[in-house]
């Protein structure tokens, strides 16, 4: 469909509010196929082993901060709601920050996409200690129908989508490589059903 769009806008059959509407659907799926190419990328990254010499340490708010800038461009028109609940205590993590970042950016943007008509997010930072072990948690949280049970088994899979019924695709690598980076830092990735409805995604880091 795209493409016949993209022929009738270079052939100038087109013209008026029908070049803004062809625009809007061509700049929507560059954008699509620009943050595939990113997780292909991402995940071949990972496959050949973080660069431990880019590790420095970082602030969590800062990444949560740089993560929803980045995240909201990638999803299309339309106003976000994002409610922050970010402690003040938050220690700092070690890690690579352009992967923290990017997996932050990527549950973000799932969110918005798969989240529901009103385009909520949740954004839940804490500090907790378990364990003897000094933990910040990132929780992501929507108002969306969550993961059908059939797909739950598998949702981290490579190349497993979650999208089934959903107008938006994915390549089905993001909940993947979020759990590949989460899991570099020696942190963790879990996915639970809100109450209220919706999901709730965590990224436990060590601080």
């Amino acid at each position: 469909m795209q493409i016949f769009d993209a022929e009738n806008l270079s052939s100038g059959v087109v013209s008026g509010d029908r070049v803004k509407r062809y625009g809007q659907m061509i700049e929507a799926e560059a954008r699509r196929l620009g943050d595939m190419v990113e997780r292909v990328l991402q995940y071949a990254g990972i496959e050949s082993g973080f660069n431990t010499a880019a590790r420095v340490p970082l602030s969590p708010t800062e990444i949560i901060e740089s993560a929803v800038d980045s995240a909201l461009p990638l999803v299309g028109p339309g106003e976000v709601t994002v409610h922050r609940e970010i402690a003040s205590d938050l220690p700092i993590v070690i890690g690579d920050a352009t992967a923290l970042r990017s997996a932050v950016q990527n549950l973000v943007a799932n969110a918005v996409k798969y989240g529901g008509r009103d385009r909520w997010v949740g954004i839940r930072a804490q500090h907790v200690r378990e364990r003897r072990r000094s933990e910040v948690r990132i929780t992501v949280s929507d108002h969306g129908p969550g993961i059908p049970a059939e797909l739950q088994g598998r949702i981290f899979d490579r190349f497993e989508s979650h999208t089934t019924g959903s107008r938006h695709r994915g390549a089905g690598l993001g909940l993947s490589i979020v759990r590949s980076v989460a899991e570099a830092h020696g942190g963790r990735l879990t996915l639970t059903p809100r109450r209220e409805g919706g999901l709730a995604v965590r990224v436990t880091l060590p601080a």
